[in-house]
Formats: C-alpha cells, sequence, structure tokens
C-alpha cells in the first residue's frame, strides 16, 4: 500500500506515543539498577531506611541519567514499537485529533488517551476525520504537520 494511503492519529498524551525507544528502554534500566545499588550502598551508612531511600533516589537519578544519555545518541523518529508512523520519516499522513487526557493524571487510567479518537463524544473532530477516510474522502480530512 502506497504511503499515501496510510493515515495516522497521534493523540499528544497516548503513551504508545511517547513511549521511549529500546536503547533508551535499556539505558533506563541499566541507569536506574546502577543507581539503585550504588544508591543504596551510600545511603546504607545511615542504616536500614538509608539504604531503601538511598536504592530509591539513586535508582530514579540512574534511570533518568540513562534515558537522557540514550535520547541524546538515538534517532528521534524511533519508538519502543519502531518507527513512529506521524514522524515525518515513516510518511504517513496525520489527521487532527484531540491530545485526549494525560495518563492517569486526567483519565481514568494510563491508556485513555490511547484510543479517545474512536470516541466521537469525547473526540468529534477525530472521529469525522477517521469516518471520511474509510467513506474514500480522505482528501476533505483536517491534518496536522507529521513530528
Amino acid at each position: 500500500m502506497p504511503k499515501d494511503h496510510v493515515f495516522v492519529g497521534p493523540a499528544d498524551n497516548d503513551p504508545v506515543s511517547q513511549a521511549p525507544n529500546k536503547v533508551e528502554s535499556g539505558a533506563m534500566l541499566v541507569g536506574g539498577g546502577a543507581g539503585a545499588v550504588s544508591g543504596g550502598v551510600a545511603g546504607s551508612v545511615l542504616g536500614p531506611v538509608g539504604t531503601v531511600g538511598g536504592a530509591l533516589i539513586g535508582g530514579i537519578v540512574g534511570g533518568a541519567h540513562g534515558f537522557l544519555v540514550a535520547d541524546a545518541v538515538t534517532d528521534d523518529s524511533q519508538n519502543y514499537f519502531g518507527t513512529d508512523p506521524s514522524h515525518r520519516d515513516f510518511g504517513a499522513n496525520r489527521f487532527k485529533v484531540d491530545d485526549g487526557p494525560r495518563p492517569i493524571v486526567g483519565g481514568d487510567g494510563p491508556m485513555d488517551a490511547h484510543s479517545n479518537y474512536f470516541n466521537p463524544t469525547k473526540d468529534r473532530e477525530s472521529a469525522t476525520n477517521i469516518a471520511l477516510i474509510v467513506a474514500g474522502h480522505a482528501q476533505d480530512i483536517s491534518t496536522e504537520e507529521p513530528r
């Protein structure tokens, strides 16, 4: 299928769109593990509570550091599942969707924005765009620039 027939409507608050790529994910795990071990050892001078606190803080800082380092050297078109279909390198047509609720904070759970665009009461414009595509009137959709 030619890419001019591929459409994507990614919500900005969709966790799938926000997913780190595999290199970033691995660096977060390694950095988090290393940070937890070193933080736990450093905190152990304060006893058991210090060990746990140091491990927790070290794990968070190490994971964040791992992500930032990996993010700086990896391709921004990639997420955990491969090339982000909304990225210009993929070449799909991006149609407008509502940003959707932020995970947990703005909705009922972590994935609410992932399928928000299928619900016409929550995102009328997206539902209309999908209907136009299915009906063969893709030229009438409202679009957004690729990421």
